[in-house]
């Protein structure tokens, strides 16, 4: 969530499943929402205990992230010093990430949390100058990216901060120590890694499917010269350290157009997507204020933007205060 810095990140979202010495923290944009669905089958979690949230999810697969189903045995952030020094410090445990080139990383959390406008990220950047509008053709798809990935070289208190865009290292950094880190690019690899730790009859239940995966493709090209540089400046320590190569600062205009013609029968894919998603923050406004007590002030409202004044478009919204569940 918007609200969710880097720094708590591994603290408050890493699983652990006790029985199966299983420990395994989520990198967002980094196959974590296939990877949560199959630690849950081998913790024995049905699907429809997770369907059942009643987060601002705007899918039935994104409902694994509702750490309100997650029972405590399974949360590290429960757990006492003791118990976490003890697993820190055995190696019989599957202590274990997977990691993700940070470009392609950057484009599909700027696609699946602003782009298609997730209503809890509306909420907290919905007023940004660097809001995505509805796009009208490829290039405004274009210019909406590059205009985020620009407000990342803001000043520090001015550039929008999510874990699904902080670099990787920083949540590895304030992570438990961990045994593995895959690549998601070579994600057999760490799929064959824990169905070894796991072993038996059970190990059949490690299956990765795709999940959450992102309605357009992505492109280097997407980057000009001065989007790279931001890029290869913020996720150096990723690129270092994880073992990614960083962005050619060029323009392709020939690798930007054929993206485009790809793109561009997308479009009313996008913009059904944005529309179903604002109908969801609708639904989840009624129920919060169902669910607060009389007796307290009611949730912040957000309102819906007027066309004719806001500098955004018609599906923007203006927010007083931003509310999480």
């Amino acid at each position: 969530m918007p609200s969710e810095a880097q720094f708590v990140h591994a603290e408050r979202r890493t699983i652990v499943l006790p029985r199966r010495r299983i420990l395994y923290v989520p990198m967002p944009k980094s196959g974590c929402t296939s990877m949560l669905w199959t630690l849950s089958r081998v913790a024995g979690l049905s699907p429809e205990h997770f369907h059942r949230s009643v987060s601002g999810q705007v899918t039935p697969a994104m409902t694994i992230h509702d750490l309100e189903r997650w029972r405590g045995k399974f949360k590290w952030s429960l757990l006492d010093t003791g118990e976490r020094d003890a697993i820190a410090r055995d190696d019989s445990w599957l202590r274990f990430t997977t990691v993700r080139d940070p470009a392609p990383r950057l484009w599909s959390a700027w696609q699946s949390k602003l782009l298609l406008r997730e209503p809890d990220y509306v909420a907290a950047y919905g007023t940004a100058d660097w809001f995505p509008r509805r796009p009208v053709d490829p290039a405004d798809l274009v210019d909406a990216f590059r205009a985020f990935v620009r407000a990342l070289d803001r000043p520090s208190d001015e550039r929008p901060r999510d874990a699904h865009w902080a670099p990787q290292t920083r949540v590895l950094d304030l992570a438990p120590p961990l045994t593995h880190v895959g690549h998601i690019e070579r994600i057999d690899e760490t799929v064959a890694k824990l169905r070894a730790h796991i072993g038996g009859r059970a190990a059949a239940r490690v299956r990765v499917e795709r999940e959450n995966s992102a309605l357009l493709p992505y492109s280097p090209a997407l980057y000009d010269p001065a989007t790279a540089r931001i890029v290869n400046d913020l996720y150096a320590d990723d690129l270092s350290r994880l073992g990614y190569q960083p962005l050619t600062p060029a323009i392709d205009q020939d690798g930007l157009d054929a993206w485009s013609t790809q793109v561009e029968p997308l479009l009313p894919l996008v913009r059904g997507h944005i529309e179903r998603h604002e109908r969801i923050a609708s639904l989840l406004r009624i129920a919060r204020r169902a669910r607060t007590p009389r007796t307290q002030p009611p949730d912040p409202v957000v309102e819906k933007a007027d066309p004719r004044t806001h500098p955004l478009d018609e599906g923007a919204v203006r927010t007083h205060a931003v509310h999480h569940v």
